[in-house]
């Protein structure tokens, strides 16, 4: 009978501690994420798309967070300068 009990405590021990060690990594992803500005992500995919203007993806990050910032109009011109390569490019997606 004790064996039964210390087989449930034992399991119910192990459930809570990786449901704790869930929140905890999640948490700590949270705060990596929020350590650089929209600002700071901003400039980053400016210099990457001025570095790489073939890279389609860094277009639509781009003109997301200029909308994230506030900032509509020049995320249209970003998504307008992201059409115009598109159409001109035949590189895939």
């Amino acid at each position: 009978m004790v064996k039964k009990y210390f087989f449930v405590v034992l399991i119910s021990f192990a459930l809570l501690v990786s449901a704790v060690n869930i929140s905890v990594a999640a948490s700590n992803r949270g705060i990596v994420y929020t350590t650089r500005s929209v600002t700071q992500e901003v400039q980053f995919w400016e210099d990457v798309v001025a570095k790489n203007p073939t890279y389609k993806d860094g277009y639509t990050l781009l003109a997301e967070l200029y909308r994230e910032a506030g900032e509509p109009n020049r995320s249209q011109e970003v998504l307008k300068r992201y059409w115009e390569f598109s159409l001109l490019s035949s590189a895939p997606f």
